[in-house]
Formats: structure tokens, sequence, C-alpha cells
């Protein structure tokens, strides 16, 4: 059973409660249980429950402070940061805090953009050098935090923050100084590592710009427009079949050191 509606904890200390919170949701899994198996036409006499998760998961609970603290305003405006770092794509859904005690509907729904820019600012603590946070703990509303609390989205929250922090080293600065005086840097590295920045493109080395671009059927140049997604109906990709290929050319001899090839995962599904 995976019914996400079987919550609890709104109401009380998610931190201090969490023992007896637990206690309660096994109460009502293995009540939802009887009420499937034994009661009602839902065909499931012959079946058995073998497992039971007895950790409960935590939707929400601290939340630090960072520099910048996203919104709903933030998302609905489709979070156009120049900061901006990583993305999110879910809608805000806003469960009521009594959970499974509250007999109306259990959620409300406030769409989002699909994508929306998460700024860098949200990444790192707003009074402790250096103290930096990814998942549902960034720096973000209530609200806000109902769409960015999701895995692919604290995933990329995770990239973001670690090259960020392996930049802070590799400078000897804070946090908030690659931030500074270091961002366009940050944001190109991650493009490069094949993450993606809703509307900023990948910057290319003049060997890439100034050769002649060919392929055997088709536009080639999306290959070098430095958005590696699709975006609405525009694939931002060559395709070509069995046999076909690709050509960059140049006036002069050219050292070539390495050829990145970028397919097309599907992670605009994200």
């Amino acid at each position: 059973m995976g019914y996400w509606w079987i919550e609890l904890g709104g109401e009380d200390d998610s931190i201090a409660d969490t023992e007896t919170i637990r206690d309660e949701l096994l109460k009502i899994v293995y009540g939802m249980w009887d009420h499937i198996k034994n009661h009602g036409d839902h065909g499931a006499e012959n079946w058995a429950l073998d497992w039971i998760q007895f950790l409960p998961g935590k939707r929400e609970s601290r939340r630090y402070i960072g520099d910048h603290v996203l919104t709903q305003n933030d998302v609905e405006a489709e979070g156009r940061f120049e900061d901006r770092v990583a993305f999110g794509g879910w809608t805000m859904d806003d469960h009521h805090p009594a959970g499974f005690k509250f007999p109306g509907k259990p959620t409300i729904f406030h769409p989002a953009p699909s994508p929306y820019g998460i700024s860098y600012r949200c990444l790192y603590s707003k009074n402790i050098d250096n103290l930096m946070f990814a998942g549902r703990c960034v720096s973000a509303s209530h609200a806000a935090m109902s769409s960015t609390r999701v895995m692919a989205t604290a995933a990329v929250m995770g990239q973001a923050l670690g090259t960020a922090a392996a930049m802070a080293i590799k400078y000897k600065i804070s946090p908030r100084a690659v931030g500074k005086s270091h961002i366009a840097e940050l944001q190109q590295t991650l493009l490069r590592d094949d993450a993606y920045i809703p509307w900023l493109p990948m910057m290319f080395n003049d060997l890439t710009r100034r050769a002649a671009l060919r392929a055997s059927s088709g536009n080639p140049e999306p290959l070098r427009d430095g958005i590696n997604r699709p975006v609405g109906d525009d694939q931002h990709a060559w395709i070509g079949q069995t046999g076909d290929s690709i050509e960059y050319t140049w006036k002069d001899l050219r050292h070539v050191d390495r050829a990145v090839l970028v397919l097309d995962s599907a992670l605009h599904r994200l």
C-alpha cells in the first residue's frame, strides 16, 4: 500500500513527537489493510500483507534560512533568478495539517510552471559561513517547499551544491563568495556536466562556434545551440537515422582533444 494520504504530524511536533506519530500511522495502516481485506468488495480476500515500513517518511521538517527564501510567488513567476543553478517543475500541493484526520480533500494543488529556476542563494546559510544544504531543508517557504521537496528536484539541487562546494574549496572562499564572484563559472560547469538550467544556454568555445557544421540529413545546428533538453516542441537535438553522419570542419589544422556526445535520456521528464 502506497497511499500518500495516510499521513499525520502536521498538528504535532514532527521532530519531538516522531515515535508517537509513527505509532498512530501504524494503527492507520493496519486499519486500512483490515478494511481492504475483510470489508467491502475489494477483491482482496486472498491477498497477504508481507511488509510494513516502520520508519515514516517525513514530508516536511526543519528548513534552513539562506540569503534568499524561495516563495510561492517566486515559483509562480518561473524563478528567473540571475543565479539560478537548479530547477523544479512539480506542482505546489499543500496538504491539510490534520492529514488522515481531515474529512475533506487531502491537498490543495497550486499550479507551478514547469520548469522554474531555483536560486543558488537558497542553498547556503544566511549566518553560518560554511553551511550548505539541498533537499527538503533548503531555504524555501512552506508553499514553495511543497514543490521543491520531490526527489528529482532535490537531486539537481544536490548536484549544484556539490559543484559549488568543490569550487569553494578550489578558490578557498565561502559558499556565498562562490555566488558573488563565480556564479557564471558554476552555472557553465553544471551545464557541461549535463545539468539543465532553464533559459541558460551552455557556452561553446571558438573551436566549436567557428567550425562549419554539416549533416547528411536534417539541421545539425541545434547541436551547438547550448540547450541540451527538449523545450516544448523544440527538441534542441539532431535526430539521425542509421548511417547518417555529422561533421565539423575548419579551414586550417586544429587540435581537438575531445568530443562530447550528449544523448536524449528523457531527463526533461524530471
